[in-house]
């Protein structure tokens, strides 16, 4: 078995946590997703009036 430089051993720890990370995320609902959001103090609704209104205007300029 050959020995790793710390740094290379270090990124793949950080690499190997993010995967299962994503992994979590990727297994909750949307609705859990939400109410979770909104217990920490999050405005989902206002959130998604902002992100639909710059999803429109970036449609607008793909045209241009």
């Amino acid at each position: 078995m050959s020995l790793r430089a710390p740094e290379a051993l270090w990124r793949m720890l950080v690499d190997e946590a993010g995967d299962d990370l994503v992994e979590q995320a990727a297994a909750v609902s949307v609705a859990q997703a939400e109410r979770e959001l909104a217990v920490a103090g999050f405005d989902v609704a206002a959130a998604r009036v902002v992100a639909v209104a710059r999803i429109a205007a970036l449609e607008g300029h793909r045209g241009k």
